[in-house]
């Protein structure tokens, strides 16, 4: 299935691919949806990412985004009819896009500017290293309109601040500037956002310099367990965002967000 024969998807590509030396540099570029990910643009980053991952002139890789965003999260206009024609396959296409990066041996750095918000938050969490722009936040948006966060970043999140700390960001859906993100050891430096790029594009070449099989190595180490996990995490919340997406409060959520409006959730 190509980006522009999936459900829910548009015609034209949002995904950017080069070669820097032994970077595999990957964009999104959807600048008038704020880099938002429908469903044929998930499948279409998944597949740019495959084929850095499969070369074997490629060391490290580089996700981007591009105009002052890095991802917005998922297309709510898109997404809200692909979760009534096919949650479970719309779910999955962007379930394998988290795995193809958290199963990589190759190291994957994100570079954040602007949003990271919603499953954008859970894109970049899944990356092995971040780096941020003093204008970049991460939000776990998905409280706001009735839905978990399904692209593992409940995982990711208990990892790397604790559960407690999770939960915060998780169930109240606030703004996490650039700089807490740096205290809380989610990102590994923040720059002035005229340097996001190089500095970007420098740290993954370092890792890319790094001996291959003993970065694959590493990788498979560290982060074994989190990936044996991460599949059981994302079946459990494929089965309860499901139940989520048939609920009224979802589309109460979608609406209210489309209308600029705080919605009014019932519970049912």
């Amino acid at each position: 299935m190509t980006a522009t024969d999936s459900p829910n998807s548009s015609p034209r590509s949002f995904v950017s691919s080069e070669v820097r030396g032994l970077v595999g540099v990957v964009r999104l570029v959807r600048p008038e949806r704020r880099n938002a990910l429908d469903r044929g643009t998930a499948v279409e980053l998944t597949r740019a990412l495959e084929e850095h991952l499969r070369s074997d002139a490629i060391s490290a890789v580089a996700l981007l985004g591009s105009s002052g965003t890095f991802c917005a999260g998922g297309d709510l206009t898109t997404l809200e009819e692909a979760a009534k024609t096919d949650p479970v396959g719309t779910l999955e296409d962007f379930h394998r896009l988290i795995l193809t990066i958290a199963r990589a041996d190759k190291p994957i750095l994100a570079a954040l500017c602007g949003a990271a918000a919603g499953f954008g938050a859970d894109l970049a969490l899944a990356t092995d290293l971040r780096i941020a722009s003093e204008s970049a936040f991460l939000q776990e948006s998905f409280i706001h309109v009735g839905l978990l966060s399904d692209g593992g970043g409940t995982l990711f999140l208990r990892e790397l601040i604790g559960p407690a700390r999770a939960f915060s960001l998780l169930a109240l859906g606030q703004r996490v500037a650039a700089a807490e993100l740096f205290q809380l050891g989610i990102v590994e430096r923040v720059v002035p956002e005229d340097r996001l790029e190089e500095e970007a594009l420098t740290l993954a070449a370092t890792l890319g310099q790094r001996a291959p099989l003993a970065m694959g190595a590493l990788k498979r180490t560290l982060f074994g367990p989190r990936r044996a996990a991460l599949e059981e995490e994302l079946r459990r919340v494929r089965e309860e965002q499901i139940r989520l997406l048939e609920s009224d409060d979802f589309n109460e959520g979608v609406r209210a967000f489309l209308e600029k409006r705080k919605p009014n959730f019932s519970g049912r």
